[in-house]
């Protein structure tokens, strides 16, 4: 990680008194200006950014620090089972999994808030199974699960007036506020959105809401998404979903298949694709996932 970026020396009093005297100077008149005490923005001069640090991964190619992952896939294929298995592996302590490389940096205990809004009755086996498979001990600290309804949308909703969030848009900020997670999960975001059209300029406000929890508490949000109908390699949903997206991850395959694929990429900040083959392993009422597919089967699946 690099050094921070500089900050300025000027006071919010030194600020009023330039941006009052410049007003004057183009209009001859002052023009009032909010009180408060955080009335200013985090401003840099432009050459105070060649600190900034560069974008990091908490699992590489997957969730970036501080970003917003869309983890999309056809319906039925195993979006929370991938998705869940690569988390208790990070939450868990482990370096990698499935040849993703973690890093935290200075940042200590790793912390999960999963907002589980579908599969309730099989996530416990789920992860059972999973540390059966993987020798690990139960059980592991730190994987929250907000069992419970989350609407991030209401028809007069804006992510800027509180008075218009829901119920639930407010225990979660709560909960998370309370948790302090590094990575929070919204599983799936068409049952948090329920009863909005998911391609109509509706989802800014959900995107800026998850946008305002990241700033405030300084985490990474997943959202667990579908695939687009017309085009399999997309999420669904409108424009600004993916405008805000810092890195996306696919799973290529249908219900029935045993071997699939995990596709990570496009990245805002990086420029690496990765294709990472696994198979579905059945324990009881879940399965888990196991990756070094023996070569027939990778060749079977046109491996890159």
């Amino acid at each position: 990680m690099g050094a921070t970026p500089q900050e300025f020396d000027l006071t919010s009093e030194d600020l009023r008194r330039e941006a009052t005297a410049a007003v004057k100077a183009v209009s001859g008149d002052a023009i009032p200006l909010f009180d408060g005490q955080d009335e200013f923005p985090r401003i840099f001069d432009i050459n105070d950014l060649a600190n900034r640090p560069e974008a990091s991964w908490l699992i590489k190619n997957i969730v970036e620090e501080r970003g917003l992952c869309v983890f999309f896939a056809p319906d039925k294929v195993g979006k929370t089972a991938v998705l869940s298995n690569f988390l208790w592996a990070w939450t868990g302590g482990h370096d990698n999994f499935l040849t993703n490389d973690f890093s935290m940096g200075d940042k200590g205990d790793r912390r999960v808030l999963y907002v589980l809004l579908e599969g309730q009755a099989n996530f416990y086996a789920r992860y059972e199974a999973w540390c059966a498979a993987y020798n690990e001990e139960l059980p592991i600290h730190g994987f929250y699960v907000m069992d419970e309804g989350l609407s991030l949308w209401a028809g007069e909703m804006n992510w800027e007036d509180t008075n218009t969030w829901t119920p639930s848009a407010k225990r979660l900020w709560n909960a998370v506020n309370e948790l302090r997670p590094q990575i929070l999960v919204i599983d799936t975001l068409s049952r948090a959105t329920a009863g909005m059209d998911e391609n109509s300029s509706s989802m800014a406000q959900v995107v800026g809401m998850l946008d305002n929890m990241r700033d405030v508490f300084d985490l990474s949000t997943v959202i667990v998404h579908h695939s687009s109908l017309a085009d399999g390699d997309r999420p669904r949903g409108h424009s600004s979903l993916k405008g805000a997206a810092s890195s996306y991850v696919r799973i290529e395959g249908k219900p029935e298949d045993d071997v699939l694929t995990l596709v990570t990429g496009p990245h805002r900040n990086s420029d690496e694709f990765q294709r990472v083959v696994f198979k579905r392993v059945s324990r009881g009422r879940a399965f888990v996932i196991v990756g070094d597919m023996p070569r027939l089967v990778a060749e079977e699946v046109d491996v890159l």
